[in-house]
C-alpha cells in the first residue's frame, strides 16, 4: 500500500508538474528561451549538483547553456533531460505534413537534387 505524501512532497510534485508543462509548452511553440528557462527551473528543483554529476557536466556549463543568451546543443538538452529522468517524443503536428520535398538543381551542392524544407504557414491559414 503506497504511503501518503507529505505536504512538502505534494508541493514539490506540483512545482515539478508545472515545470514539465512549461517545457512541453516551449517545445510546442518552438520557443528556445522558454525551453531553456523551464529546463533550468527543473534542474534547480532537482538539485544542480546532482544533475551536473548525472549529466557529466559542470554547474557553470549548465548555467551558460540555459541562461537567457544560451544556445544549448541538442546533446546538452538530451543529457540534461536524461539526468532529470525526462523523455521526449515526436508527433506529427496538427497542421499536416511537416516536410515538403522540392526539386532543386543538382549543381547547388545538394545530394540527389532533393532538399527537405520546412513548410511555413501563410498568414491566411
Amino acid at each position: 500500500m503506497p504511503t501518503k505524501k507529505t505536504r512538502a512532497e505534494r508541493a514539490r510534485d506540483e512545482v515539478e508538474g508545472a515545470a514539465i508543462t512549461a517545457i512541453n509548452a516551449a517545445l510546442a511553440s518552438v520557443n528556445q528561451p522558454e525551453l531553456c528557462a523551464a529546463l533550468l527551473d527543473m534542474v534547480k528543483l532537482a538539485g544542480i549538483n546532482d544533475i551536473a554529476r548525472r549529466a557529466d557536466m559542470n554547474r557553470g556549463s549548465i548555467y551558460a547553456a540555459l541562461n537567457h543568451s544560451g544556445n544549448p546543443t541538442l546533446g546538452v538538452v538530451l543529457s540534461l533531460m536524461n539526468a532529470l529522468n525526462l523523455t521526449m517524443h515526436v508527433d506529427r503536428s496538427a497542421n499536416g505534413s511537416p516536410l515538403v520535398r522540392r526539386r532543386v538543381a543538382p549543381n547547388h551542392g545538394h545530394h540527389a537534387g532533393v532538399r527537405v524544407t520546412r513548410r511555413l504557414r501563410s498568414h491566411k491559414e
